[in-house]
């Protein structure tokens, strides 16, 4: 969701079609982005049509690569996890203070956050 300067979310993010339409999208194009994302662990590197584009940019003769393998991308899944696991303990304290139930409580019975967020047409009849 986009977030502006001053932490509001653009009206659409709220609209009900809107919000089906995100997730039509989403699930359209779930598979392939996720192939990337493990293709390239995490963004950390490139896919094999970006190398393939680089190695012809350069003159490397394609063929004296092979394609990523199914090991090659479980082992990138593996450490997408670990990493992300040693990025949320670092920030787990944080995280702990966000989900604090006697906030949560807090907020569910303010007002402006009522009319901000749950009749704002996030929920729909």
């Amino acid at each position: 969701m986009y977030v502006g300067a001053g932490n509001d979310v653009e009206e659409p993010c709220y609209d009900y079609e809107h919000i089906k339409k995100v997730l039509g999208e989403i699930k359209k194009n779930f598979e392939g982005y996720f192939h990337r994302f493990l293709e390239t662990n995490a963004g950390n590197g490139l896919t094999e049509e970006d190398f393939t584009k680089l190695q012809k940019k350069f003159g490397i003769d394609e063929k004296c690569t092979k394609p990523i393998s199914s090991k090659k991308l479980s082992i990138n899944y593996k450490s997408i996890i670990k990493e992300s696991l040693v990025k949320y303990e670092k920030d787990q304290e944080d995280y702990l203070k966000i989900m604090d139930i006697e906030l949560l409580e807090d907020l569910v019975d303010d007002i402006s956050f009522k009319n901000r967020f749950i009749v704002g047409s996030i929920i729909q009849p």
